[in-house]
């Protein structure tokens, strides 16, 4: 594949570099080694190139629905250790307990259909229920059972916390005598959207299931008829199952840098995490690689969609303090996807990347990587969300890269919602922050 000139102009100016230090040494005359010098890689072997970073994408999603504590989870979380550990990393575990449920059987049928059905977290379990669908709103006679029909509107953070609404819907929709709920996610794919809990690990006081956004007038249609609905929500809950951050570190340099990711998710979610993940392994490979003076800690984390939970546990336990670390990278969500737009057959991609995505920055990041990432589609923004924000919060030297995908938290966010030639521009814009932060150190 063919490589960007940016990059390419990069890595020929880091041979030059490397010839003159080579020269000047065989001449004897002492060259203290350039501040930063992007080391060298055969074409094939760049690990930060579009095609090698693409391999992780397929890779991780490859590895199942990698939600926190599974037993894929644990898997990842493996996987991620034994790259680090190739590249040069010593690596450890950070455990820590979750509270987590893990369905054995999600079923929802309604008027003798079958419609594809998701929990929403966290479930409250029945063998079986069954009563009359109804719309929300609609009064039934009394207070007799039902099990209502709702939509959960459009939130790009696919989220429950405070201020987000679902909330509010529930517990309206279970006074009205609601005992189950079937919710319906709205979204550009149509597909089911994995919710974030970020609000309680307790039950909810019905059983509730979501369902995509396609099916809504099929199941409108069957709450007009008042047709029989069945929900089968089994599986168990664990109070405090096991999840593992991944910490990784190389070089004992004067500057502490770090480079984080959400290792979990609802579904494979290749675009969402997986692109962070390739390029977590792709930096980590370049950094062992680099002549940095620097001590670099790696750290993928678990626990994404219960609010961050292994960010915050690595945070507590184990971050170095905020005057001790140089600069934090966090490679947040869907930063390097295509752009899609609506037609009458569905959603098409564009051919472009997508817009909206962004560079959450402490401020006196702001002028390096707007030089850094010039022309890239990328750009500092005063807006933080997830795990980058609860690093500028607490005064980290920090940015992120985020951004959105139309098929955010849904399961067919898969490798081809991103691209070799979307993934290799970000990595060497990245390798190009380094650069440009090491250049404006006092």
């Amino acid at each position: 594949m063919k490589r960007n000139e940016q990059t390419i102009r990069d890595l020929e100016f880091s041979r030059r570099d490397f010839l003159r230090l080579g020269l000047a040494g065989a001449a004897g005359i002492f060259v203290a080694p350039h501040p930063f010098a992007d080391p060298v890689f055969a074409d094939d072997k760049n690990p930060l190139s579009g095609a090698n970073l693409f391999r992780d994408v397929v890779a991780y999603s490859d590895l199942g629905e990698h939600r926190t504590a599974t037993e894929i989870d644990l898997k990842t979380a493996e996987w991620i250790a034994k790259e680090l550990k190739s590249a040069g990393f010593a690596t450890n575990f950070q455990s820590f307990t979750v509270k987590q449920f893990f369905p054995t059987e999600t079923s929802l049928k309604i008027g003798g259909k079958n419609f594809a059905a998701f929990p929403l977290w966290f479930p409250n379990t029945t063998k079986l229920l069954r009563a009359p669908l109804r719309k929300a709103g609609e009064k039934p006679d009394g207070k007799a059972a039902h099990i209502a029909l709702v939509r959960f509107p459009f939130d790009a953070r696919a989220s429950i916390f405070k201020s987000s609404g679902h909330k509010e819907i529930i517990d309206k929709t279970i006074a009205a005598g609601a005992t189950g709920i079937v919710a319906v996610t709205e979204g550009a794919t149509g597909e089911i959207i994995g919710l974030n809990a970020m609000l309680t690990t307790e039950p909810w006081a019905v059983p509730i299931l979501c369902v995509g956004g396609k099916d809504a007038e099929k199941l409108e249609a069957e709450a007009a008829k008042n047709s029989s609905a069945e929900i089968v929500l089994q599986g168990k809950t664990e109070a405090a199952a096991e999840a593992k951050n991944v910490v990784g570190k190389f070089g004992k340099g004067k500057k502490t840098i770090l480079v984080s990711t959400p290792q979990s998710g609802w579904f494979r979610c290749a675009g969402e995490r997986g692109a962070g993940v390739a390029m977590f392994l792709g930096l980590a490979r370049w950094a062992a690689k680099s002549r940095l003076d620097a001590n670099w800690i790696f750290v993928s984390t678990s626990g994404h969609e219960f609010g961050g939970l292994g960010m915050k546990a690595f945070l507590e336990k184990s971050a170095p303090k905020k005057e001790d670390v140089f600069a934090w990278l966090h490679l947040g969500a869907n930063f390097a996807v295509w752009n899609y737009e609506k037609t009458p057959d569905g959603l098409r991609k564009t051919g472009k990347a997508e817009s909206r995505r962004g560079i959450p920055a402490a401020p006196e990041l702001t002028a390096p990587l707007s030089k850094a990432f010039q022309n890239t589609g990328l750009s500092v923004t005063a807006r933080a969300i997830g795990e980058v924000e609860l690093l500028l919060k607490d005064g980290y030297r920090a940015f992120g890269l985020v951004g959105a995908n139309a098929f955010h938290h849904v399961p067919t966010d898969l490798p081809d919602v991103t691209a070799p030639e979307l993934l290799e521009p970000v990595g060497a814009a990245l390798v190009k922050s380094f650069a440009e932060i090491f250049a404006t150190a006092k």
